[in-house]
């Protein structure tokens, strides 16, 4: 028979789920981040109380913040995965707080471009505190339209 949830508080399963889980993705940072803040939000609560009112608030409260909806469909996987591993690993007979709540839609995403006059500027800076490594990674920055973790990424093996 399926083990009782309501005494299980939402802080020791997120916990949990970033020790064991989170830890092993790629997206570990942004994970951990999300459940941080989801703990701060609902750590004293038991998991049972974390309905879909509780992410329908949390989903309004984000929009107002100005968050986008990538990111409001980011804590939606992340809740989701959590109450997953409730209820496959843990073996809790409790329903996922997002099923049933509609995604929000994709942003248009967005084109940045530095301008000359900014460029300039993000150069003499790096001159003017003697940083030439840092200078060679913004013009390389640049010149590829790379980002900052592609850029950390980038080994010998990727470049031809």
């Amino acid at each position: 028979p399926p083990k009782p949830s309501h005494g299980v508080l939402f802080e020791l399963a997120a916990t949990h789920y970033i020790k064991t889980h989170s830890i092993h993705k790629r997206i570990v940072r942004c994970e951990t981040s999300r459940l941080q803040i989801l703990i701060k939000r609902w750590g004293c609560l038991p998991i049972s109380k974390v309905d879909k009112a509780s992410v329908i608030k949390l989903r309004d409260d984000l929009l107002k913040m100005g968050r986008s909806g990538e990111t409001i469909n980011h804590y939606f996987n992340t809740i989701s995965k959590l109450f997953q591993m409730l209820n496959d690993e843990w073996e809790l007979d409790i329903a996922n707080p997002v099923k049933g709540i509609k995604r929000m839609p994709p942003s248009q995403g967005r084109t940045k471009r530095v301008n000359p006059e900014l460029e300039a500027l993000l150069l003499s800076g790096c001159d003017h505190l003697s940083l030439p490594l840092l200078r060679s990674i913004i013009q390389f920055a640049i010149q590829t339209g790379m980002r900052r973790g592609e850029l950390m990424g980038l080994t010998w093996a990727d470049i031809d």
